[in-house]
This record gives C-alpha cells, sequence and structure tokens, in this order.
C-alpha cells in the first residue's frame, strides 16, 4: 500500500475483497451509512469508469457474484487494519487496500 511520506495518510476510500461473493454482498447490504470513525461511510461495487454507469446498471446483478466492495468516507486516521476489523464481521477478507493520498 502507497501512502504519502509527510502525513502518512491515505484518501478516505478503501477495497475490501472478501473471501466469497456472499460476505461481500452482505457488507454491502448493512453497512451503508454506517458511522466509522466519526463518519458515515459509503458501501458499493468498484466503478473505474463514470461513463460506463448505463452499461454497469443493465449487470448488477453480475456483480452481486464479486467478493470485492468500495468503501467512501473513511475517516483519514483509520488504518487498513481498522477497516477489516470492521468489515471481517461478514466473513474471511482477503485483503483491504486503501487508496493513497494524492501527491504520494
Amino acid at each position: 500500500m502507497s501512502w504519502d511520506g509527510a502525513t502518512m495518510k491515505h484518501k478516505g476510500y478503501a477495497f475490501v475483497e472478501f473471501k466469497t461473493a456472499e460476505a461481500a454482498q452482505l457488507a454491502l447490504e448493512q453497512m451503508t451509512g454506517v458511522i466509522i470513525g466519526g463518519r458515515n461511510i459509503k458501501v458499493g461495487r468498484p466503478n473505474n469508469v463514470p461513463q460506463a454507469a448505463p452499461i454497469i446498471a443493465s449487470i448488477q446483478e453480475s456483480a452481486a457474484k464479486l467478493p470485492r466492495i468500495y468503501v467512501a468516507s473513511i475517516h483519514k486516521d483509520l488504518s487498513a487494519k481498522d477497516v477489516k476489523s470492521v468489515f471481517e464481521a461478514f466473513g474471511k477478507i482477503k485483503k483491504v487496500e486503501l487508496a493513497p493520498e494524492q501527491g504520494a
């Protein structure tokens, strides 16, 4: 994981990869709006191409079979270990990737 050497902070979002798609779906359904570190987090499916939104909407059912979710609004002082400790209640986690702060 890359970090800004000066601040040692991340951008405030992460990707959580579970071992099973079912665990990811359960976390997706139950964690949006939950307060972690004083912030309401947002949970969704990864989407790297905003222009593809219409296509993505048509394949949402397929996305439910993927074990990876996107978590936004993570407080900058929280670590990957903190995020993992919250989400592992939904199933085994393969990895948590926090996005590095810009300029890192």
